[in-house]
């Protein structure tokens, strides 16, 4: 074995590599957001997280890679967009797994869905445009592996760009406006 290989650290403690979302444009937003809508979006982004983590391990198990790849993509970056909404954990609340998680946004059927009808909406306005500069971002990544010859981050890439469309629509009442819609990659 390498010697040096032992020598480098872990992992990066830069805060951006810990959680990338703090390299998006609307990141800084969630600070001029008040202390209770910032710990409502934290609870809220908690049980996404627990719900769908669960549904990931779930799906793992009974052999749905690919589906399971994609729950996995929605916990790890309901995760860094709770972290970013309030630094301290909520309580952990007993997770029951939703009956059906297909349709249009399969979001709407994990637990915590009924807490985002308690959210402000200039809390829901700030997250829902995190989760489309998440899109935006994480589909030209998904395009540039596509162009390396990079498929397995493709895909993953491409799952977390849904995940972050299905996320931005759950917290709205509306479809986004032609202006907040992120622009469409030239093929």
């Amino acid at each position: 074995m390498n010697a040096s290989i032992h020598s480098l650290p872990l992992r990066s403690s830069a805060p951006d590599v810990r959680n990338p979302l703090l390299k998006l444009a609307s990141a800084p937003a969630f600070a001029s957001l008040p202390e209770a809508d910032r710990r409502q979006l934290r609870v809220l982004l908690d049980g996404v997280r627990r719900g769908a983590k669960a549904v990931a391990d779930g799906l793992w198990r009974r052999g749905r890679v690919r589906k399971a790849a994609y729950w996995r993509a929605c916990a790890v970056y309901a995760g860094h967009a709770a972290r970013l909404a309030h630094p301290k954990p909520s309580p952990a609340a007993a997770c029951a797994l939703p009956l059906a998680l297909s349709g249009p946004n399969p979001l709407l059927a994990l637990p915590a869905a009924h807490l985002a009808r308690d959210i402000s909406p200039a809390a829901a306005a700030a997250l829902a445009h995190l989760m489309l500069d998440l899109r935006q971002d994480a589909k030209r990544s998904s395009v540039k592996s596509w162009q390396t010859a990079k498929s397995p981050m493709a895909s993953y890439w491409a799952d977390v760009a849904t995940y972050a469309g299905h996320c931005a629509r759950f917290v709205r009442a509306g479809r986004p406006t032609a202006a907040e819609r992120p622009a469409r990659l030239a093929a």
